[in-house]
């Protein structure tokens, strides 16, 4: 059987220099994130003390150390 490579895609925020620019960018994130899968508790967030964007999902969240997280298209909404 042929191992296939899952269909992903990388989403990256480029940080701002504001707190309130930041904020924004992570809505927008968040808003590309449900397009793309319908309505979800993920979501990204901005952390003012790590300088990083975070990603929320169920209950907990993570920093993202590189300010993007790969998505699995397979599951992307239709």
């Amino acid at each position: 059987m042929k191992k296939t490579t899952p269909s992903r895609v990388w989403i990256e925020i480029e940080p701002a220099k504001s707190y309130e620019e930041n904020k924004e960018r992570a809505e927008m994130g968040t808003k590309l994130i449900h397009k793309l899968y319908g309505e979800s508790p993920t979501r990204f967030g901005w952390s003012d003390r790590e300088q990083r964007f975070t990603l929320w999902s169920g209950g907990g969240f993570t920093v993202l150390d590189d300010n993007g997280e790969w998505f699995n298209l397979t599951n992307a909404a239709k």
